[in-house]
């Protein structure tokens, strides 16, 4: 064996023999010894034949002139079929393209002084800032997007939250750590034709002007956006909320209650009359909200 340099083949050292000529098997294990790939199946394909008896026949061989025949075979355990640089090129393709480039560029490489084999790039330090703050970015919108549906604050966080994680992989509630949010009042609220049907037997146009006489709401006024506004003593037992105009663009506000107004108008009405109410009543016909249980 001479001590040439070595060809290098994706990290394979390929032997050379006195003559120059390079060892397939080698060039083999390089290209992931499978057995359909082994020269032997090769050296018995037509191709490899009539190549191999070209190079015999012009005596062209890019080897040293001690070299006598383009391809042989060596036997014994460190033995192996060696073949001229044209062979190992026509070895190659053979095998598959991909690997007939990779052999070229050993051989430029060799001619070079220069390692073939790729250097691993350096990974690539994680962008931390930029897909957090898109992140952000979209718990943002979807949290705007959840409250105008009519999520309370947090609910709408919390589903902002998942949802940009299932975009981006990235979850910043859990990276910001243990997080406790006080839970907002999620106790139901209900229209006046609700309120109505669970005292029972009774219009839902009494309820309205039931709640002026006990002093929990009064008329909005002027250009306000809600029929009712509710008075200090009402606003513990009542909620604004904003709704789609129907037919219409923008936002119109409706005076909703919770289920402990309840007992309270039950108590009025069973125990007071006043004179005002007969005249509330026949003014609040057109202010009624139609709906039933939010």
């Amino acid at each position: 064996m001479s001590q040439n340099t070595p060809l290098t083949i994706l990290s394979t050292s390929v032997r050379q023999d006195a003559g120059g000529r390079y060892c397939l098997n080698d060039c083999h294990r390089a290209a992931g010894a499978l057995d359909k790939d082994a020269p032997a199946q090769w050296l018995r394909t037509e191709t490899a034949k009539k190549l191999i008896a070209e190079l015999e026949t012009m005596q062209e061989c890019t080897v040293s002139e001690t070299a006598e025949k383009p391809v042989v075979t060596v036997p014994g355990r460190n033995g192996g079929t060696y073949a001229v640089k044209e062979l190992v090129y026509a070895y190659a393709m053979w095998i598959s393209p991909a690997f007939h480039l990779t052999v070229i560029r050993a051989f430029d490489a060799l001619v070079r002084g220069k390692d073939p084999t790729p250097k691993p790039k350096a990974p690539r330090a994680p962008a931390l800032i930029g897909p957090r703050r898109q992140t952000l970015g979209l718990i943002e919108l979807y949290t705007r997007v959840n409250e105008m549906r009519g999520l309370d604050r947090n609910a709408a966080l919390i589903s902002a939250n998942d949802r940009a994680t299932v975009k981006t992989g990235i979850n910043l509630f859990e990276e910001a750590g243990p997080v406790r949010m006080e839970a907002p009042d999620q106790e139901p609220v209900m229209n006046v034709t609700a309120i109505a049907e669970a005292i029972g037997g009774i219009s839902n146009r009494r309820i309205n002007p039931a709640l002026i006489e006990m002093g929990y709401q009064t008329k909005g006024g002027k250009g306000c956006r809600c029929p009712y506004q509710a008075t200090e003593l009402g606003k513990q037992h009542s909620r604004v909320v904003d709704s789609p105009r129907r037919h219409a663009s923008g936002f119109s506000q409706e005076l909703l209650w919770k289920a402990s107004i309840i007992p309270l108008i039950k108590a009025h009405l069973a125990g007071a009359t006043s004179p005002y109410a007969a005249v509330a009543l026949a003014a609040d016909t057109d202010l009624v909200p139609q709906g039933g249980l939010l």
